[in-house]
């Protein structure tokens, strides 16, 4: 069985602790997502090189089979939620780290593909769980 492919969608500001997820999640899955390897200040991008980071961002999450979301209280310019909210529309699976905060993220659990988890500890423990349910299913 293929491995899943997941996308990381978290605030700009996380990146620290989205590279930290994404080695967590290494021996499980593969990580699609880049924006958290190549860190740069998005104050310096233009706007041509803005437009190319959020289509390669989209492109990543049309490649995924699941979306983690890491909500976490770092300031945000509201990439992680047009993430989750184009990943949710497309039938990716979304896993939901931490804090449920907004209306949205309790509305999205009583939706059967969001897994809410608490913690990023938790992260291992959950995506062993979905695989062997996918594994199950064949």
């Amino acid at each position: 069985m293929d491995k899943s492919k997941v996308y990381i969608a978290a605030s700009y500001t996380a990146h620290a602790l989205a590279e930290e997820v994404a080695g967590i999640l290494e021996p499980y899955c593969e990580v699609v997502s880049t924006w958290h390897k190549n860190v740069v200040d998005e104050e310096k991008l233009t706007p041509s090189e803005k437009y190319r980071a959020a289509l390669n961002d989209l492109e990543q999450i049309d490649s995924c089979s699941d979306l983690l979301y890491l909500s976490t209280p770092h300031h945000s310019n509201g990439g992680r939620y047009f993430e989750t909210g184009y990943a949710f529309a497309l039938g990716k699976r979304v896993l939901i780290v931490g804090e449920r905060n907004g209306v949205f993220d309790h509305v999205l659990l009583s939706v059967y593909r969001i897994v809410p988890i608490d913690t990023v500890a938790d992260i291992a423990d959950a995506i062993q769980k979905h695989i062997a349910a996918l594994e199950a299913k064949q």
